[in-house]
């Protein structure tokens, strides 16, 4: 009798192993702050008790996923990660969307966030690789660099090509249609690019390369950093000006 309830308790200590790492590694998904009050509270623990750690600007982009009933587990755009009331988190809808960085150079953690459209001008913020930003507007020649609003209420620009659009898994296939057709759009390339044609490893110098998406394919698709001999994340600056 002993030998079974000892091997029910350990099977029941696995199972509540098993879940609260299924838990833990949950997707993260993309909300947009909601708030009467001009920044929400993010706090150290799921308690209103504790420490506060950090604060997000309302309207800005957090990412997220469920901690317990009534709290979600956030990270903010410098990496922090702290509770706060799932109350205050909305997810985005409509002309609200939120954009991904996903920086895919070997050496770098963190994104530029410019003041201006161009890798000339003075840098206002770093953002981390996986952090959810605000998404405001597409702008720029052939919408090269999109504004995006911070955790710290501050707005400014990033280069397109370290982002990506996300959307709310609602309708998996739904989402999935619509994320490659908004994506076109925000590449400014449309559906008449030949990168279905590129190779990794067919070019290694910019004067290889017929234009600047081509260039972007092989500096942030296959690494050749070369290609972006200053560290701006513009690659073959003749053909990306």
């Amino acid at each position: 009798m002993k030998s079974l309830i000892k091997s029910l308790s350990t099977s029941l200590l696995l199972v509540t192993v098993i879940l609260t790492t299924a838990q833990a590694e949950g997707k993260t998904y993309c909300g947009i702050v909601t708030t009467e009050k001009t920044s929400l509270k993010i706090y150290e623990d799921i308690s209103e008790d504790t420490k506060v750690i950090a604060t997000a600007s309302k309207g800005s982009a957090l990412a997220y996923r469920d901690a317990q009933a009534g709290w979600y587990k956030v990270t903010l755009d410098d990496g922090k990660t702290g509770y706060t009331r799932n109350e205050f988190i909305i997810d985005p809808i409509g002309d609200i969307r939120c954009v991904k960085v996903q920086i895919n150079k070997v050496n770098d953690t963190t994104l530029n966030v410019r003041e201006g459209m161009g890798a000339d001008t003075k840098v206002i913020g770093k953002v981390g690789e996986g952090a959810m930003l605000r998404l405001l507007d597409k702008e720029g020649e052939e919408g090269k660099w999109v504004r995006v609003q911070l955790n710290n209420g501050k707005m400014g620009y990033v280069n397109k090509g370290f982002i990506q659009l996300y959307f709310t898994q609602i309708n998996e296939d739904t989402a999935t249609s619509v994320e490659e057709n908004v994506s076109d759009n925000l590449s400014g390339e449309g559906n008449n690019d030949s990168s279905s044609s590129w190779q990794c490893g067919a070019k290694k110098y910019c004067s290889q390369m017929s234009s600047c998406a081509e260039a972007e394919f092989y500096l942030n698709t296959c690494g050749l950093q070369k290609l972006d001999r200053d560290d701006d994340g513009i690659p073959c600056e003749s053909l990306c000006q």
